[in-house]
């Protein structure tokens, strides 16, 4: 890639929590012009991809915290740490920003510019949150952008700021900008002053607008009724697996299977040598029945996991996830 001589090339982390479409802005803005491979010493996925000569942008991956020891969070410290950043893009979910903005907090930590893009804005306003970008980019010190990045809104526009540097220009002449740590003793301190942050510039009617599932949500992840739930759950799909339908159908796929087809076959070979007989019926017809008889059990199981197994509004949980 050969980068133009009047102007330097700028490197943005692009980083943020799992499942708040990194992956998808990523591939907007670089499009087919990306390179893939693994971290040095590690399995981690590394994706690098271009915004014409101007931009680098490098997809980290996607953590929920600085402060935790797993390859992902050691590679985005480290290489956030490296000095070749100009830049973090920063994405968070527009609809859950006070878990999102634990990690800003610590982002702010390696003195970088940062421009804090909110993803799903349309989720949020449909869940009756309504956010005043001007105010939060204000108290955060840092340049938002919100964005649909799974319908392209917004996404030209960043691009456009990345290219023409404007994050460079607009919030970051403050000399004090970046000079004053954020020093919090505990997760709990960190979470009251992000509260603290969103009371001023985050409006929500959701008691106004919540849908049934959030009123769902409440019975079914209350810190007292979960546990019950989760083992009335567990009885249920027990028995309609192996009491209800699973093993019923499976006990009526071996009768069909060994008191009926097989005998039939039996008799429409009666007339062809004795080890061709046995291949068919007691080989192929016992071997793969034996196997077969089993599908309802495993069919009845997963059919219960898929109902009941779904993905929360806020984050990647289910019943089943602590």
């Amino acid at each position: 890639m050969v980068v133009s001589d009047s102007k330097r090339m700028i490197t943005a982390a692009l980083i943020g929590n799992p499942n708040v479409g990194k992956t998808t802005l990523f591939n907007l803005l670089t499009g087919l012009n990306q390179h893939v491979g693994n971290w040095p010493g590690v399995t981690v996925e590394k994706k690098e991809g271009f915004i014409n000569d101007d931009v680098k942008i490098v997809d980290l991956p996607g953590i929920y915290a600085m402060d935790t020891y797993s390859n992902e969070e050691k590679i985005s410290k480290s290489f956030l740490e490296s000095g070749h950043v100009d830049l973090i893009l920063n994405i968070v979910d527009a609809s859950n920003l006070k878990r999102n903005l634990y990690l800003t907090m610590q982002l702010k930590e390696f003195n970088i510019p940062i421009v804090l893009i909110l993803n799903m804005v349309d989720v949020a306003e449909n869940k009756g949150i309504k956010i005043d970008y001007e105010k939060l980019s204000k108290l955060l010190d840092v340049m938002v952008v919100p964005i649909v990045a799974s319908k392209g809104k917004g996404v030209e526009k960043l691009e456009e700021l990345l290219i023409n540097e404007v994050f460079s220009k607009a919030n970051y002449d403050n000399e004090n900008q970046y000079h004053n740590k954020l020093d919090f003793k505990s997760e709990a301190e960190t979470y009251k002053y992000i509260e603290g942050i969103l009371l001023q510039c985050v409006a929500s009617t959701s008691e106004n607008t919540a849908t049934i599932t959030e009123r769902l949500d409440k019975i079914l992840i209350n810190k007292f009724l979960a546990y019950p739930i989760l083992v009335a759950i567990a009885y249920f799909i027990f028995q309609f697996t192996f009491s209800w339908v699973g093993q019923p159908l499976a006990d009526l796929l071996d009768t069909f299977v060994n008191d009926w087809f097989a005998p039939h076959v039996d008799i429409l070979l009666s007339g062809t040598s004795s080890w061709f007989k046995s291949l068919i019926v007691d080989g192929i017809i016992g071997g793969v029945g034996s196997v077969i008889v089993f599908l309802p059990v495993i069919l009845a199981l997963f059919l219960c996991i898929s109902f009941f197994r779904r993905q929360w509004v806020y984050g990647e949980s289910s019943i089943f996830d602590g």
